[in-house]
């Protein structure tokens, strides 16, 4: 006889059973929510998959990435003005991103803990000031329009901006080729590297780990894509202004990989759906929405300190999926300095 505990316990085993629950989940949000705001929890999906890179394999706090998302949006808009192409637009615009992020990491990486969150931080309000005072070029806090639309986005007879729904399913498929190229990073001898970095750095010298190396390549990673998610939102919004870039866009891809839980595979995606379902709802009840969402954001970490996916392990034992990192552990180490 089957008992009830056992059936989680063999969803979970299953990397099948949880591929078609994740699938089913995404099918029907469109359905639950609306193709749009489905659509915009794929480029807060990916960018958060990109920040935990950073964040939960590597073990360092970035408040910049704001600069990577907005840019990514920015560059995407400013190559479409150049080749009206939806495609090599985005393309151009991810590249141009990830140029920019070799030089955000050569400088942070100097340092570590706070003093890296802080450079991170700087460095992103840096560019949001550019952004916000060239507005020959940027449009200033008048924004940017995409000059694309309809027709400039085709596949065989799909128009990816025609509607909402064709643009939801393009996002999909980013989002999965995304997961699962960064699900074999984080399995990879690369992805192992990286939690030893975490867990002591100094440790990870004396076995003879190229430490800077490592994190340079993985902020640039998460720059990366970061990128291609601003990219996305400007496709999706074909709007943008210079609030992409302020440093409270960064704090909220901090709370949706909390809220996901810290290490985990499926967790920034996770974060991104309850984060976006929240402060949607909350938004059409009320103009002070934030506290409310401020006061169920600490009720969950308190509840659940290494995220909803920590709450998943904890429930179906799943061996496979990492257990997430208890936030309280990770702030403490990088505000002490500890890494032991």
């Amino acid at each position: 006889m089957i008992s009830t505990q056992s059936v989680p316990n063999r969803l979970s085993s299953s990397p099948m059973l949880r591929a078609v629950a994740i699938g089913a989940i995404f099918l029907a949000l469109p359905f639950v929510l609306s193709p749009f705001t489905a659509s915009h929890i794929v480029p807060l999906a990916i960018i958060a998959i990109g920040y935990n890179l950073l964040l939960g394999y590597g073990g360092e706090l970035s408040f910049g990435h704001a600069a990577f998302y907005g840019g990514g949006a920015y560059l995407t808009i400013k190559w479409a003005e150049v080749f009206p192409n939806l495609f090599v637009a985005m393309l151009l615009g991810v590249v141009s991103v990830g140029i920019l992020a070799i030089p955000f990491a050569f400088f942070s990486l100097r340092r570590r803990g706070l003093y890296f969150a802080m450079i991170t931080l700087a460095l992103a309000q840096m560019v949001y000031v550019i952004v916000h005072q060239a507005t020959s070029i940027t449009g200033g806090a008048n924004g940017l329009v995409l000059p694309i639309g309809p027709g400039d986005a085709v596949v065989g007879p799909v128009d990816i901006l025609g509607n909402y729904w064709v643009f939801y399913g393009f996002a999909l498929v980013i989002l999965a080729l995304v997961y699962l190229a960064v699900y074999r990073v984080t399995r990879s001898p690369f992805g192992r590297a990286l939690v030893a970095i975490r867990e002591s750095e100094d440790r990870a010298r004396h076995l003879g780990y190229p430490v800077n190396k490592l994190l340079l390549v993985t902020f640039v990673m998460s720059g990366l894509l970061g990128g291609l998610a601003g990219a996305l939102h400007a496709a999706l919004f074909a709007f943008i202004s210079p609030s992409l870039l302020f440093w409270t866009m960064s704090g909220e891809i901090v709370i949706i990989t909390i809220l996901g839980g810290i290490g985990t595979r499926g967790g920034p995606v996770v974060g991104a759906i309850v984060f976006t379902i929240l402060s949607d709802t909350l938004s059409q009840i009320t103009n002070i929405w934030p506290i409310f969402f401020g006061t169920i954001f600490v009720i969950i970490v308190m509840l659940a300190p290494q995220g909803i996916f920590g709450l998943y392990k904890q429930y179906t034992d799943d061996e496979e999926e990492n257990p997430g990192q208890d936030v309280r552990v990770v702030l403490r180490r990088i505000v002490t300095g500890n890494v032991e």
